[in-house]
């Protein structure tokens, strides 16, 4: 006789809360998603779905789990869609990233013979992984694209993915498995006793007190505003991105370009263009007209074909911080039935295939996943956050 479903509740409907509520109702746990507006409708909706992996140059724990889960991106999609029965939308198209002076010439020269290690990829791609472009070889790849006298290291492992597909192939999913989801529906506060916790909400229909065996807070950067435990704990906090997308008569570019802090990411017949980088604007989401001005200016000066592009439309989003941009992931400590899974920053798309995985098998069975040991939430001095409800 099967024993009982392990009941979880879940507060978030991002990324990271739909992937996690979909892996452990998968693993025939009985969940339910508390979401305050729709699902995705907060950072996740907000990103441009560009996945890149860390520098090379890079090899600490975060970066050889980024690497990880990138490499299982296309796996993960074909089983999502399967599930789902609903198409997500991922092109490898590679980026180009000008180098803007010759620090960054050296950096990226010590970069490509590199490759990036970790990263397994079927089929092959059609030539090494990372290699230095000079500006004659960028316009024979991009003829639109103005180089002027820069290099550019180019990237083809690099992908998009189609963020509105990717959560709507995540609802329906989690809904087909027995996902019960409660859009609208914010969580006021917690109460957190030793072995068991309360969360309050205040839906449309009127508050209610949920319970279960398992809490996992994936909130983003609203995640330590729900309780002061949380706050010591999970310290996440916002930085604001704001971004555009540019409607093109037909398709300008291939490939992502990244100049500086702005890239352009084609899709189709527009051109999405990211992003500003606010941590100082706290939960504030609306835009600024200067921002996004400034924002279209630097992509024509990237593209100077999108001179005459409109736009059709600008937004702002909220990335989940956290300190040294380096997500929590694991229980509360005195709270073993409370998780936190948050601040992953601009990698939380890329981190869903594996994190997902990782965190329903951690939950289901309380042992910690290895990848996850530096990421475990720790004690940190209080500091001043942003008031504001998730």
């Amino acid at each position: 006789m099967p024993g009982i479903p392990m009941r979880i509740l879940i507060v978030g409907g991002g990324i990271m809360g739909l992937s996690c509520a979909w892996r452990l109702a998968q693993s025939r746990c009985q969940v339910t998603l508390l979401e305050q507006r729709d699902c995705g409708g907060g950072a996740t909706h907000a990103s441009l779905g560009a996945l890149w992996p860390p520098s090379p140059l890079a090899d600490g724990p975060l970066q050889k789990l980024h690497r990880q889960s990138l490499s299982q991106m296309e796996s993960f999609l074909t089983e999502l869609a399967a599930d789902s029965a609903l198409p997500i939308p991922l092109r490898r198209g590679g980026r180009l990233e000008f180098l803007l002076d010759p620090d960054a010439l050296t950096r990226a020269t010590q970069e490509a013979p590199l490759g990036h290690p970790g990263i397994t990829f079927t089929p092959a791609l059609p030539g090494p992984i990372l290699e230095i472009l000079s500006p004659d070889q960028i316009r024979t790849l991009e003829p639109l694209v103005d180089p002027t006298h820069l290099h550019a290291l180019h990237c083809r492992f690099t992908a998009q993915v189609d963020v509105a597909a990717l959560i709507a192939a995540l609802t329906a999913a989690c809904l087909r498995r027995g996902v019960t989801i409660l859009e609208q529906t914010p969580v006021d506060r917690l109460t957190l006793a030793d072995l068991s916790f309360t969360v309050h909400t205040a839906g449309a229909s009127g508050p209610r007190d949920l319970t279960a065996d398992r809490l996992l807070i994936t909130a983003g950067a609203w995640t330590a505003q729900l309780d002061p435990l949380l706050q010591r704990f999970a310290p996440t906090r916002p930085a604001k991105g704001q971004a555009l997308m540019l409607a093109t008569p037909q398709p300008l570019i291939s490939h992502i370009v990244k100049r500086g802090t702005t890239y352009l990411v084609p899709w189709q017949d527009h051109i999405l263009v990211g992003s500003t980088t606010e941590p100082e604007a706290g939960f504030d989401e609306s835009t600024v007209p200067a921002a996004i001005e400034t924002l279209r200016q630097d992509a024509i000066a990237i593209l100077p074909a999108l001179a005459s592009a409109p736009v059709v439309r600008s937004w702002a989003g909220l990335r989940p911080d956290a300190p040294k941009h380096r997500p929590i992931m694991g229980p509360i400590p005195g709270h073993p039935q409370v998780f936190v899974c948050a601040g992953h920053y601009k990698t939380g798309i890329g981190m869903s295939p594996l994190v997902s995985r990782l965190i329903a098998d951690f939950l289901t069975t309380g042992i910690v996943p290895p990848q996850l040991a530096d990421f475990l939430p720790r004690d940190r001095p209080p500091r001043s956050l942003h008031s504001a409800r998730r």
